[in-house]
């Protein structure tokens, strides 16, 4: 950070959410020292990175010349309505430009591993990602019974995929030539797919593959500290059916799910102008504040002195913070918060089940969650306590030395 040019701007933190999310990859334009981003990411952070721009980075090197990727997800946005959601082709963004209040996430930056390689630096968990997905499912399907299991999935007759069975490894048929090329179109058509909640558990169950976008929010991101508040929350929300006419507008991602999951209350007393401040050198208390939603306790911060995601805590209240922080889009209804995708495997993860009209919980959750708080403030405790004895055996050996 201290590299800086004055007066460039600053799209992100080392390692921080809200700046680019690390894709590993590379896209055909691509080249030694580049990365690539969505198109749609170029516009929302106000046109200053095109094609060919010089981009400072954390790592793996010191900068990288940015080219387009059309599959590399776009930037997710708050809309003046409130509406959370991402944006991925670029013309969509354009006509949505004036409507955007604050772009919450710039988007995926895709580099190749090659560039960790090359700069002799580890390589940085990444995101689960619809073209990991693809190779996972892909592997398993080395027979024409696999195939049709995993059609019967999704729901699909077999002559509107591929043919062949893609797991099959090119070295081991007759024609390798061919098989590479059946590998290739059956990993481009899974890679575009998008599932529902019940074809990505399916997939799950049967092939082993992990549970790909949108039904993987981001909880690494999520403080732990909001947990206990915000289970209480989603165990007084409702189950919907979903429609159609949603007034979302053209180009949002991800898909509409068949149910939306309603937060009663989560957006109430939220304005849209609070994006338009500046966060504050240091946040007041948060029993000095009225946070909007549901009145809430969160837990007190755990490492630090001020509260994790302290400034979109204030600016949103705890549900929609909340799931802005997962990244999981929703709209208001009115004071609710309603969320349209991605909130079946956020349940499921929290211990609730999600199949009746309301959240069922089926697993404790919000003990285990203050068993851990009470474990890692304990843990603190011990490393001040530590820190403190350090630091006065320091003292005491200056001293000693001075002395003699």
């Amino acid at each position: 950070m201290k590299d800086i040019i004055a007066g460039r701007p600053v799209f992100g933190g080392p390692l921080q959410p809200g700046g680019f999310r690390l894709r590993y990859g590379r896209s055909r334009p691509s080249g030694l020292a580049a990365a690539s981003t969505n198109t749609a990411s170029m516009l929302a952070l106000d046109d200053f990175i095109t094609i060919g721009t010089q981009m400072k980075i954390e790592r793996p090197g010191k900068a990288c010349a940015i080219t387009p990727c059309d599959e590399a997800e776009g930037p997710w946005v708050v809309l003046e309505d409130g509406r959370f959601l991402r944006i991925d082709d670029a013309s969509a963004f354009v006509k949505l430009r004036q409507s955007v209040k604050q772009v919450w996430d710039n988007g995926e930056l895709v580099v190749g591993y090659g560039e960790f390689l090359e700069n002799n630096k580890r390589l940085v968990p990444a995101g689960y990602t619809m073209d990991w997905w693809a190779s996972d499912v892909l592997a398993e399907l080395v027979s024409h019974q696999d195939v049709s299991d995993f059609l019967a999935i999704l729901g699909e007759n077999r002559e509107a995929w591929p043919a062949g069975a893609p797991g099959v490894p090119p070295e081991e048929t007759d024609d390798p030539d061919a098989q590479f090329w059946v590998r290739c179109d059956w990993h481009q058509r899974l890679r575009q797919r998008s599932l529902t909640w019940a074809q990505a558990v399916g997939c799950s169950r049967r092939f082993g593959a992990s549970l790909p976008p949108p039904h993987n929010p981001w909880f690494k991101d999520f403080p732990l500290e909001w947990l206990p508040a915000f289970l209480d929350l989603l165990e007084t929300a409702t189950i919907e059916q979903g429609s159609e006419h949603t007034g979302a507008p053209e180009g949002h991602r991800p898909p509409l799910a068949d149910r939306w999951l309603r937060l009663s209350g989560g957006a109430r007393n939220w304005v849209a102008s609070t994006m338009d401040e500046l966060e504050p050198e240091s946040l007041p208390e948060l029993s000095d504040v009225r946070l909007p939603g549901p009145s809430v306790e969160v837990e007190p911060p755990l490492m630090s002195a001020e509260p994790p995601e302290g400034w979109p805590l204030q600016q949103h209240g705890l549900a929609k913070a909340s799931l802005m922080v997962l990244g999981l889009a929703h709209h208001h209804d009115g004071d609710d918060i309603v969320v349209t995708s991605g909130w079946e495997s956020l349940l499921e993860a929290l211990g609730f089940n999600s199949e009746g009209d309301a959240p069922l919980r089926q697993k404790n959750a919000r003990t285990v969650a203050l068993e851990r708080i009470d474990a890692l403030r304990k843990a603190k405790r011990v490393l001040d306590e530590e820190r403190a004895r350090k630091s006065v055996l320091e003292k005491e050996r200056a001293t000693i030395r001075i002395a003699a």
